[in-house]
């Protein structure tokens, strides 16, 4: 589920996939090796299990934030965290309104010393994960669920046929103990659409 689409505006963004590896690299020995070869050039970054700064703290923050859960239907199956949740396949037409939904649920856990945050918002913002060069336009390309639990809506339109994935990043960073900066408080929403002409 690596991303083989990134925006034309370069940023950083954490927890876009994940590998689950055997037991037998536990031993921190053995690595695996995200490479990417772009306009020439080639880039190599490994990853080995117990290295504190690839490890992601699913904990509560210090007021009690946790990762948002997330459905593509009201009922439906539940996913938290970087693994997230998958929808169903889609099918678009190019050019033509596609209308995404997901349904989100803020979570707080009580703090140590008996304080929770306040209501939140959780941000629903969507991205072309995987898929052919076109152009794929979002609008609005972030949603924001007031109160954290409700249903995030937003409409997509392709401009090229093809196989694609989207990813839609929820989180709760308006709350007062996460951030974008954390390695926490988001969850990954997926979608393959297949797109005719």
């Amino acid at each position: 589920m690596q991303p083989t689409h990134f925006p034309v505006r370069p940023r950083r963004d954490r927890g876009v996939f994940h590998v689950t590896v055997p037991a037998s690299y536990a031993d921190g020995e053995q690595a695996v090796v995200w490479t990417i070869t772009a306009n020439g050039h080639t880039n190599a970054t490994p990853g080995r299990v117990g290295i504190p700064a690839l490890q992601l703290d699913y904990g509560p923050r210090a007021m009690g934030s946790v990762s948002p859960v997330v459905r593509f239907s009201p009922g439906g199956p539940a996913g938290q965290h970087i693994q997230g949740v998958w929808g169903e396949p889609l099918a678009a037409t190019v050019g033509e309104p596609l209308t995404l939904r997901l349904w989100t649920e803020e979570v707080s856990v009580r703090a140590p010393d008996d304080r929770v945050n306040a209501v939140v918002h959780v941000g629903v913002t969507w991205f072309k994960h995987q898929g052919p060069a076109g152009r794929v336009s979002v609008d609005p390309r972030r949603v924001t669920v007031v109160g954290g639990t409700g249903e995030a809506t937003a409409t997509i339109v392709f401009s090229e046929p093809g196989e694609y994935v989207l990813r839609a990043r929820v989180d709760n960073w308006s709350a007062n103990d996460s951030t974008g900066g954390d390695q926490c408080c988001w969850t990954n929403a997926y979608v393959r659409v297949t797109v005719t002409l």
